[in-house]
């Protein structure tokens, strides 16, 4: 049966099969809508994405579930933009006071989230809830997740849950990327650099694509290029022709 929009079983409790499945139509459905690439990116930054995590957060299913939501998202939200597969992840997962998009990434978000639940009910001296859980099994499902992210458990405060959620984990690896993170640590803070992130109609839809192609170093440059289709070593031609 379905209650709160998610699906309980008296036997096994709330379940997750299928929340992958939901999740692609959804972005399939966004994806075809008549809508401009920034609103398409807002209306899956505000609604949709908040949806899933109240779901995973209600049934805490396994971290590799989550993750394949958040390699769906991606998928989607560089197609919606028109980037290359190749854009780093910086960009899509970093705030935009960081110069990045600010999309929620469901792994850090839904584990967070989980874990400070279970803290709490833990600490209840309710014994029927307590029974509950324990018949669930929702400390394992909670262990699971901690050691998944690496945090200590039972042993967890919410002092630790938050610094874990609060570390700019995208923006550093985003900055040591040899070609497209050299500029990275120019973008936090920039007050008037990352203007147009909080309001992309400050420039035209094609211009908005093309400078997040430019911060993302994934333009069509000479280093690029040279990436992309590798060149020919022109002193190597000219010793075989002069043989």
């Amino acid at each position: 049966m379905e209650y709160l929009r998610d699906h309980f079983s008296p036997w096994t409790g709330l379940q997750h099969k299928g929340i992958t499945t939901k999740l692609q139509e959804v972005l399939y459905r966004l994806k075809s809508a008549f809508l401009k690439p920034h609103q398409k990116l807002d209306l899956l930054t505000t609604y949709l994405t908040p949806h899933f995590l109240h779901a995973t957060i209600i049934v805490t299913p396994s971290i590799s579930v989550i993750r394949d939501m958040d390699s769906l998202i991606r998928v989607h939200v560089k197609d919606i933009l028109h980037l290359p597969a190749s854009t780093p992840n910086g960009l899509l997962y970093c705030g935009k006071r960081d110069g990045g998009l600010g999309v929620p990434k469901l792994e850090v978000l839904a584990t967070s989230t989980a874990l400070k639940h279970g803290i709490q009910l833990q600490n209840t001296d309710d014994q029927t809830l307590l029974a509950i859980l324990h018949a669930t099994n929702y400390e394992k499902r909670l262990e699971r997740v901690a050691k998944s992210i690496r945090l200590p458990w039972p042993q967890l405060t919410t002092k630790q849950i938050d610094a874990h959620k609060k570390k700019k984990k995208e923006l550093r690896i985003w900055s040591q990327l040899p070609s497209k993170g050299k500029s990275v640590h120019s973008f936090p803070d920039d007050k008037y650099g990352n203007c147009w992130l909080y309001d992309p109609t400050l420039l035209k839809p094609c211009r908005f694509l093309t400078v997040l192609r430019m911060r993302s170093g994934t333009n069509s440059d000479r280093v690029t290029l040279q990436k992309a289709i590798p060149q020919t070593n022109v002193g190597s031609v000219r010793m075989e022709l002069k043989r």
